[in-house]
């Protein structure tokens, strides 16, 4: 028997989430750091989500 796969909450934001938006995330940060192709030290800031909350309002310009 085949389960339903569960959509992942990156796959609920980038359906749902557009510019303006206006979310709650719950998770973690993670700080990391790589190098580039160049050989450059780069830092990375990647946020971990665990629950994603999305409002059906968009923030409107003031």
């Amino acid at each position: 028997m085949l389960l339903p796969q569960r959509k992942s909450v990156r796959d609920v934001a980038y359906q749902y989430v557009k510019k303006g938006s206006r979310i709650y995330i719950e998770g973690k940060v993670d700080y990391g750091e790589y190098t580039d192709k160049n050989n450059v030290r780069r830092q990375a800031t990647t946020i971990i989500a665990d629950n994603i909350f999305l409002s059906d309002q968009t923030k409107e310009k003031v």
